[in-house]
């Protein structure tokens, strides 16, 4: 059985799926996209949002699916601040 992907990882690939563009070597977004983003995924929201973003900066490496889509010389980085 495959494994289920969290609800974080669904929310940032949701997010960058919606914004990314071939090339960019960043993506933004608002807040509020998060909660979009929930709503369309039926997902319930963490009672901090900015723990999301936390947990991206500090505690997890991105998705592969948001990683490798990385240029090169950015690659390592793998979700880390740089």
């Amino acid at each position: 059985m495959a494994d289920k992907k969290n609800r974080y990882v669904q929310l940032i690939e949701a997010i960058f799926s919606r914004y990314y563009r071939a090339g960019a070597t960043e993506v933004s977004f608002e807040r509020s996209d998060i909660i979009q983003a929930a709503a369309e995924l039926n997902i319930r929201l963490p009672k901090n949002l900015g723990d999301i973003l936390y947990t991206y900066r500090y505690r997890a490496q991105l998705p592969d699916s948001v990683a490798d889509r990385a240029p090169e010389e950015l690659e390592n980085y793998r979700g880390r601040p740089f």
